[in-house]
């Protein structure tokens, strides 16, 4: 028994050394350490919070967008153009000294300050009869020749060409106005021709002439009531206006020149008798 006992104490000394022989204190704690030292490891590894995301995303977003986009060429682009000068269609208003219409080519005055263009001589060119009625004074060419054609108002409002239209009152007026005078009984003088008028129709004593400030060289070629009822050649010039005096009786208004005096003012007639025509250009 005691045998026995002895070996089973030796074995079981035998048995511990071969187990703890090889520990090291130092040891253990260190292999701990490197388990905690990964753990560690990897919880510092993990990503970043929302809030750091943020504010390094928009500090990229802050860098991208400080440098040039293409689009800023295009925006420049852009710019340029609306810079550009204005297209020709708002370009500074013209006014020809000649209108070349049909087989005639009319004289034109401007009165710059006004902003007025018009025929410098009345008109002469037919319209189709469907559109009115034309004639020369007396019926004969050379009242035509010399003063131009008399037309009915439908005519009136059909002879001039495109881009210009008959005369309104307010544009005879605004040329009434021009120098201050006494716009009535003095502004005649302006319209007329500096020859050409005489004081009646049946001697040919010289009558108040013009100094046709305008340019619009108006000359007496008188007017007509019908085909073979004319009156005042020499002495009193009519011009049709597109300007209704009364539109129940329909009746329009002209200006009215006489060569007994400087008068510079207007009638008012039915559309059918026949007067001189200008136009005037439109304003664009």
């Amino acid at each position: 028994m005691r045998n026995l006992k002895f070996w089973l104490v030796l074995a079981f000394a035998l048995v511990s050394c071969s187990v703890y022989d090889n520990y090291d204190g130092s040891l253990m704690p260190d292999a701990v350490a490197s388990i905690e030292g990964d753990s560690s490891s990897s919880v510092k590894e993990t990503p970043v919070s929302s809030t750091e995301e943020k504010s390094s995303s928009s500090q990229s977003e802050e860098s991208s967008s400080s440098q040039p986009e293409e689009k800023s060429s295009s925006s420049e682009a852009v710019s340029s153009s609306s810079e550009a000068p204005k297209s020709s269609s708002s370009a500074a208003w013209v006014c020809d000294s000649i209108l070349d219409y049909g087989k005639y080519q009319y004289k034109v005055a401007y009165v710059e300050e006004k902003g007025l263009c018009f025929t410098a001589e009345n008109m002469r060119k037919t319209v189709n009869e469907k559109a009115g009625k034309t004639m020369c004074y007396d019926s004969l060419e050379a009242n035509c020749e010399k003063y131009g054609l008399l037309y009915d108002h439908n005519a009136a409002e059909h002879v001039c060409p495109q881009g210009w239209h008959l005369a309104t009152w307010a544009e005879y007026d605004t040329l009434r106005h021009y120098t201050g005078v006494d716009i009535d009984f003095e502004s005649g003088e302006f319209f007329k021709a500096t020859a050409g008028w005489k004081a009646d129709a049946e001697d040919d004593e010289e009558g108040y002439n013009g100094n046709d400030l305008f340019g619009f060289a108006a000359l007496p070629g008188g007017y007509c009531v019908s085909t073979d009822a004319c009156y005042g050649i020499g002495t009193t010039g009519e011009w049709w206006t597109s300007s209704l005096e009364n539109a129940s009786s329909k009746t329009y208004k002209s200006l009215e020149l006489f060569g007994s005096d400087q008068t510079g003012g207007y009638s008012t007639e039915l559309p059918e008798v026949f007067y001189a025509v200008r136009c005037f250009k439109d304003r664009n």
